[in-house]
């Protein structure tokens, strides 16, 4: 056959000899055009995939960039693989700066006070679980005094967040000026400090994502503003449980994956985590419609994978799938790129893994891949991984 792409005659020639008996031969040739369709498609599925490896070698190189620029003549350390940053770890000497996380106005003055800290930023890599360190280190060192259902009132609040540097600072807080931090339910107590300290419960610099809006916020919503009504908060408490045992449910799901997914592709697929998140989402969002999307639902699966509140296993690598509307799924169709065709979109599980091939993988990691297609997306705008000095990493 004449198969490139360069010259392609889009023609097959296929012969076929038949003996009826001994004395009846005959031979058929059939020439077609089928091929067409598979090479239109083929060279599509090419083009996709040099584009999402094009953007993501650009991505690997500014980051290795970076990473030589906070490393070299300050630290021992070595420029880590982008993929596998189990070795990483935050050494003293490294170039932290004074950051002033919040300008708030005190009440009935006009200065503004200043609120810093010692932080570290470097270019987004491809560890969620290493991104969110900030977020799962404070939980982490409480982990001690909160029962599940208080853990996960945590994670769901850290979901809503757009950066760490608040949460960060607020819980250290209470873990040091107070002998036991919480009541029943701290995600209130964590509010109460925030507002306290900066005047509201969301806010900060160098936000990953956008914050949460709503015709209501998201604290009256839970009856947790300063001048909530203990209706308000009352009902705003029996929607939390509500909330806190539908994501216990969620976890209990990814706990039943513990030893059946050998092969993701086939055991796995992307469809059924689909279905799933979905239903959970939906089900949020019948209790309470707080903006808590497939994208916070992701989130909050990451940080409870970081907290060890599931069992652990290769299936929690293959979790995170490019979901409707985010960045890694505007990505893996290469909608910024025109000259890919809409109808010839390919399974994002094959996307991925030819991906994941292309960049010298060994091994297919689901949550790795669409992690660099989320991060390496060109219309992303610069996003930075958030450290703070003596901080303890998390690494799946």
């Amino acid at each position: 056959m004449n198969d490139n792409l360069s010259g392609y005659s889009r023609t097959c020639v296929l012969n076929m000899c038949f003996s009826i008996n001994p004395e009846v031969r005959f031979l058929m040739q059939v020439i077609g055009n089928f091929r067409k369709v598979i090479r239109q498609h083929m060279v599509s599925f090419t083009k996709l995939i040099e584009y999402v490896k094009g953007n993501a070698n650009a991505y690997i190189d500014l980051w290795r960039k970076n990473m030589l620029s906070v490393c070299t003549g300050v630290s021992p350390c070595t420029v880590w693989d982008p993929f596998d940053r189990s070795s990483f770890f935050l050494d003293d000497n490294l170039p932290f700066k004074t950051m002033n996380i919040s300008y708030r106005k005190s009440e009935g003055e006009a200065t503004l006070s200043k609120i810093t800290g010692e932080y570290l930023l470097t270019r987004a890599g491809f560890s969620r679980v290493t991104s969110l360190s900030m977020f799962i280190n404070p939980i982490m060192q409480l982990k001690g005094q909160l029962c599940t259902d208080q853990s996960l009132e945590l994670l769901f609040f850290s979901s809503l967040q757009t950066n760490p540097f608040w949460f960060h600072h607020v819980m250290s807080r209470l873990a040091n000026e107070r002998k036991h931090p919480f009541g029943e339910h701290p995600m209130y107590d964590v509010i109460n400090e925030l507002y306290s300290t900066f005047g509201t419960w969301q806010g900060g610099p160098h936000g990953r994502w956008s914050p949460c809006g709503g015709t209501v916020p998201v604290v009256e919503l839970f009856g947790a503003q300063p001048n909530a009504t203990p209706t308000e908060k009352a009902t705003g408490v029996e929607r939390l449980e509500r909330i806190v045992g539908i994501l216990f449910r969620h976890l209990e799901w990814i706990n039943s994956l513990q030893g059946q997914v050998e092969d993701p592709i086939r055991d796995l697929p992307p469809n059924v985590l689909q279905k799933h998140f979905e239903s959970i989402r939906k089900t949020i969002h019948n209790v309470i419609p707080c903006q808590f999307s497939l994208f916070r639902l992701s989130v909050f699966t990451t940080l409870a994978i970081g907290c060890n509140e599931l069992m652990p296993g290769p299936h929690l690598k293959h979790l995170m799938v490019p979901m409707r509307g985010t960045g890694s799924y505007k990505h893996a169709l290469g909608v910024t790129d025109n000259n890919v065709d809409p109808d010839s979109r390919p399974d994002l599980d094959c996307l991925m893994l030819y991906l994941s091939s292309t960049l010298g993988r060994p091994q297919y990691v689901r949550d790795k891949m669409e992690c660099v297609l989320c991060e390496t997306n060109p219309n992303r705008k610069e996003c930075y991984d958030w450290f703070t000095k003596g901080l303890s990493t998390s690494e799946t």
